[in-house]
């Protein structure tokens, strides 16, 4: 995975198959006392952050306004254009464009 994201739970177990330098992107629960993700995150040499402004408590929901999913996503932004993601993944969706028209331009002639 390029990119890890989602609440605290089983799921996140998978962080165990990720490369080290993935970046994980946590939303705790509230109280936050259970850090089982980030030491498999820091055994695995994983890029860890959490959401402090979202949080839910334990069997409760996760509630999201505007400012929460701006700063999320700008974030994810922000860690994948750090990897390369971003700008590999539109060259590539470029070059796929470009290999298509040339396809299309033989296929013409």
């Amino acid at each position: 995975a390029s990119l890890v994201i989602g609440p605290h739970g089983a799921a996140l177990a998978n962080l165990l198959w990720c490369a080290p330098g993935t970046p994980v992107i946590q939303f705790p629960l509230s109280p936050h006392v259970d850090t089982c993700f980030a030491h498999i995150a820091a055994s695995k040499q994983l890029d860890y952050w959490i959401t402090p402004t979202l949080t839910a408590y334990y069997y409760g929901q996760f509630y999201l306004n505007h400012s929460h999913v701006d700063t999320i996503v700008n974030h994810v932004l922000y860690l994948l254009k750090q990897r390369n993601y971003y700008n590999n993944n539109n060259n590539n969706n470029n070059n796929n464009n470009n290999n298509n028209n040339n396809n299309n331009n033989n296929n013409n002639n």
